[in-house]
């Protein structure tokens, strides 16, 4: 490497070369073949490039939960490769701050789920997350992007603005436009899901229906929420039709992440569940 890099970079690699090895007297890098190229280690190459994608992942997870990169962070790999990682866990704990890495064969419950090139990773983030401090910036998201909507929505709604700007401007203002209710959705669903998560269920209830109230549009996970909490506060009619109009919005899939939803569903109610899903009751509540 020292050899590849010495033209380029002369004096530093002289430097290091002269220091990696017990060098005779005049020797020099300068009089050293040139390394000459071989077979290629294509699966090592394959390796490296899912770790630059693995810790991009997390330090984009952990810039979306504003945790400090000093603190470390569990780390769970289902993957029918492990050599693929093993080699280079070293580098990994490194570059992306990992306290452990285990290998595993199932989903990882409670954890904070990825994919990369078809294998799945889980951080585990218990324990590190202000629920209150997420939930009030949350909040805070929340009413800008409203605020935000309104505006755009206003200046959209000026016929003479539509009919005189530069169409590339009338397209930017609705791209604004959809990138603001993309975000009062993500905002709403932490809202709702975090309420949920610390048991408050009216609060939790409002969000979602809020959201609904927007006129934004649908999401079955919206309805699958909302189901479920209404059920849970004792509301069986009306989240029946909200788990209902899940199902019209967005058939399940096996991969559908949902099951930590109904880890604060009391037993009896996931019996309810399950009669209303009786195609899918079995696996969604694995």
């Amino acid at each position: 490497l020292m050899c590849l890099l010495h033209p380029y970079m002369p004096f530093i690699t002289e430097e290091i070369w002269q220091s990696l090895a017990q060098r005779n007297e005049g020797e020099s890098i300068c009089r050293t073949e040139f390394p000459k190229g071989g077979v290629v280690n294509t699966e090592l190459l394959a390796s490296f490039d899912s770790m630059f994608e693995l810790v991009t992942k997390i330090r984009e997870i952990r810039n979306a939960k504003q945790l400090s990169p000093k603190i470390a962070l569990p780390l769970a790999i289902k993957t029918d490769n492990k050599n693929r990682y093993e080699n280079i866990e070293s580098i990994i704990e490194k570059l992306a701050n990992t306290e452990t890495i285990s290998y595993v064969s199932d989903k990882v419950e409670n954890t904070i789920s990825f994919v990369v090139k078809s294998d799945e990773f889980f951080i585990n983030l218990e324990g590190e997350i202000d629920v209150e401090a997420e939930l009030a910036e949350a909040q805070k998201d929340l009413e800008y992007n409203l605020g935000f909507k309104k505006a755009t929505e206003a200046k959209l709604a000026n016929e003479r603005f539509v009919a005189n700007a530069k169409p590339e401007l009338v397209e930017r203002e609705r791209q604004k436009l959809a990138d603001a209710e993309n975000k009062i959705w993500v905002s709403s669903f932490i809202l709702g899901s975090g309420n949920l998560k610390i048991g408050n269920l009216e609060k939790a209830e409002g969000h979602f229906k809020d959201f609904l109230s927007y006129g934004i549009g649908s999401d079955f996970r919206t309805f699958l929420y909302l189901g479920v909490i209404l059920i849970e506060a004792q509301k069986q009619k009306e989240g029946k039709e909200m788990l209902l109009k899940a199902l019209e919005e967005q058939p399940m899939r096996r991969d559908d992440n949902i099951v930590p939803i109904f880890k604060h569903t009391s037993k009896e109610n996931v019996e309810y569940i399950r009669s209303v899903f009786p195609n899918y009751g079995n696996f969604i509540l694995d």
